[in-house]
């Protein structure tokens, strides 16, 4: 007698949901996603962020376009896969002027093509995306994760759909265009995000391959994770935006090690008159005795001015 095929009620849920379904804990799903055995994503409703894809930008834009339109997002966004969809805000507004101004839809990442790739205009994210496997990671260990470090990945439903990810726009996004310095490397600042195995989702593609191993996952495929981009150049891409990341957070680890040790040499000069810690004091002190402490690499005085009054709010 045939064992009959268990139904799924979603298109896809939260992994809480999806562990009792299959009378697991969450942890296995965690551990399975950190292996590769599984995919898990997080859900946005508008995330600010722009696509960076393969292919030069007349292709990418006449795709974009060729896309149906969803009409559940509160944008212009066009479905980019079945659980995804992304709005390109290509229309500004200047005060000074009484026309709006229309950008490209794509843009070459370089002026000759070498590279191959093109990024999208400025936009907003909405549906499910794969956070980097470190996410995945700090989560099962640690419960909890920062999400905006690097690039994310799009779950793929159509093979014919272009190699793409996600990537989050800086909260000082203009200030990094108008105010570029040759001789320092520009520090973004993003939007502090941390989720839990709360707002982790897994779609039904991913629960069924689960049901058809009947609770044995030890010869489930590798990689059984389904619509990432595996190509090798694509990912070595991909690779070096989020080293550029991982970098970043290295520069703010080395400032607030040095802001620390500051701290407890001169206390009185890092403070207010209540006896606070004063974030502009603080960054005062830093400038003043820099001979004391390593070289940072982290120098604008604004930059570390932003990172200080996130460590004194305690926001490390």
């Amino acid at each position: 007698m045939s064992k009959e095929k268990k139904q799924i009620p979603f298109e896809f849920c939260k992994i809480g949901r999806a562990a009792k379904f299959l009378n697991i804990e969450v942890s296995d799903l965690l551990s399975l996603a950190v292996c590769g055995k599984i995919t898990l994503c997080v859900r946005f409703d508008g995330l600010r962020s722009l696509l960076w894809g393969k292919g030069d930008a007349i292709e990418l834009s006449n795709w974009y376009l060729s896309l149906e339109s969803n009409y559940c997002a509160l944008a212009f966004a066009h479905n980019i896969s079945r659980y995804t969809s992304f709005s390109i805000d290509r229309v500004s507004f200047n005060e000074s002027e009484d026309d709006p101004t229309f950008h490209p839809w794509f843009y070459q990442s370089s002026s000759d093509n070498t590279s191959g790739t093109s990024t999208s205009h400025r936009g907003r994210a909405y549906g499910l995306w794969v956070p980097q496997l470190p996410v995945i990671d700090a989560i099962l260990n640690y419960g909890k994760s920062d999400l905006l470090w690097g690039s994310l990945d799009l779950y793929r439903t159509e093979e014919s759909t272009p190699e793409l990810c996600l990537i989050p726009i800086p909260l000082n996004y203009e200030d990094l265009n108008d105010n570029y310095d040759d001789n320092e490397e520009p520090e973004e600042i993003y939007p502090e995000v941390q989720i839990t195995e709360d707002d982790l989702w897994i779609t039904s593609e991913q629960v069924r391959e689960l049901l058809e191993h009947d609770g044995d996952y030890t010869d489930l495929p590798n990689h059984a994770k389904k619509g990432l981009s595996i190509r090798p150049n694509f990912m070595a891409e991909i690779k070096k935006i989020n080293h550029i990341a991982e970098h970043h957070a290295t520069n703010r680890e080395k400032l607030y090690k040095a802001a620390i040790f500051l701290l407890s040499k001169y206390p009185d000069e890092c403070r207010g008159e209540r006896k606070e810690v004063s974030p502009e004091k603080w960054r005062d002190c830093i400038v003043k005795h820099k001979k004391e402490i390593p070289p940072l690499a982290i120098t604008n005085e604004e930059v570390m001015l932003k990172h200080l009054r996130s460590a004194s709010n305690g926001k490390l």
